[in-house]
């Protein structure tokens, strides 16, 4: 983990403050930042805020930890900040000062028309200036705010962006929330499959090919969907014959996999994605894709009991992430049961668990 400090503007009871606050960070060979995350000293307190990949997710999760009356003063807390949707740079802001737009759709249409604004209004995301001043509640112009939520949860771009470095960093962190025994948890997995060769395979949210990898070197047939094309490649690397389909579960089965049956369907850290009903919507389908003696295999964070997902996240303090729906087994068995599934389910780790599903 590197770091390096920098300075930044706080704002208090209308008093602006420049405190130096460190910035930790792992730097990756595509030179991107990884697990950025910050450390700050104010009113004899250490503040330490949740990690992310992004800067400006990053920032925001410095702001959510700051004591009440306590804000960052920066472009991304003025009224007049706002981000683009054409705009393609990690650390990259834009002054709204006069221009009125009040929507993410309004702010398109103003760079469409004046592209040269994308030049002539950018600023970074920790600057601040004399036009400065702070958003609340009635005078709120910027389309994603402090609320805004994280879709690493990262979306499928953030997911490209990730791919050349993702199994690096599962050993990395392959101790403790969220990753605590990932190893184990897919030789699990593998383990549990004993058909044929030759079988077909589904691997939903394939991701890398980390778990499916040694299925195909023993010669199963291999399915991979992911909604990221950048991971989609690194599974291609790995399994070069495999077949391989971008779309997003929350869409549920693509079309080009419609009709199709698998003696197993596999997923590794990927159902989290989608909240409860979903998820059953999913394996729904998901049941429907499986041969008469077919199996559905879900490896996730994941958890018996409620009482152990409330301790895995007091353990996790600020790494916690809130924007992910973890599986509690004596919340969801019941909802199994009734779509006619056969449930087993075992806990490999504090914090990750293997899901069986028969028909």
């Amino acid at each position: 983990m590197l770091e390096t400090t920098i300075a930044i503007t706080y704002i208090s009871n209308g008093i602006f403050l420049e405190v130096p606050t460190k910035m930790l960070f792992r730097k990756c060979m595509d030179e991107a930042c990884r697990d950025i995350h910050f450390e700050v000293l104010l009113d004899n307190n250490v503040i330490k805020s949740k990690a992310s990949h992004s800067m400006e997710y990053a920032i925001a999760y410095l702001q959510k930890q700051l004591p009440e009356g306590i804000a960052i003063a920066c472009c991304q807390s003025c009224r007049y900040g706002n981000f683009c949707p054409l705009g393609d740079m990690e650390n990259e802001i834009f002054c709204f000062k006069g221009i009125s737009a009040d929507s993410r759709e309004a702010i398109l249409k103003v760079f469409i028309e004046k592209p040269d604004l994308l030049t002539d209004r950018s600023r970074n995301l920790l600057s601040i200036c004399g036009a400065f001043m702070p958003i609340n509640e009635r005078n709120h112009y910027t389309y994603n705010s402090w609320n805004l939520k994280e879709d690493i949860m990262l979306d499928n771009k953030g997911f490209d962006q990730w791919s050349g470095e993702y199994d690096s960093t599962i050993e990395g962190f392959s101790k403790g929330y969220p990753f605590e025994g990932y190893y184990d948890v897919l030789a699990f997995v593998q383990g549990k499959i004993e058909g044929p060769q030759g079988s077909n395979i589904l691997d939903v949210g394939v991701g890398t090919g980390l778990l499916t990898q040694e299925l195909y070197k023993q010669g199963y047939k291999i399915y991979g969907l992911d909604f990221s094309e950048g991971m989609v490649a690194e599974a291609r690397i790995k399994m070069p014959q495999g077949n391989f389909y971008i779309g997003d579960m929350k869409n549920g089965i693509p079309k080009e996999l419609e009709g199709m049956t698998f003696d197993y369907i596999v997923s590794s850290y990927a159902l989290h994605h989608l909240n409860t009903q979903e998820r059953l919507n999913f394996l729904m389908q998901l049941k429907d894709a499986l041969t008469e003696q077919g199996q559905i295999i879900i490896a996730d964070v994941a958890f018996e009991t409620r009482l152990a997902l409330e301790k895995c996240r007091t353990e996790a303090g600020n790494d916690w992430d809130d924007d992910e729906y973890y599986i509690v087994m004596e919340e969801l068995k019941a909802a199994l049961v009734q779509l006619e599934l056969k449930v087993n389910y075992t806990q490999v780790s504090g914090c990750a668990g293997v899901l069986q599903l028969k028909k």
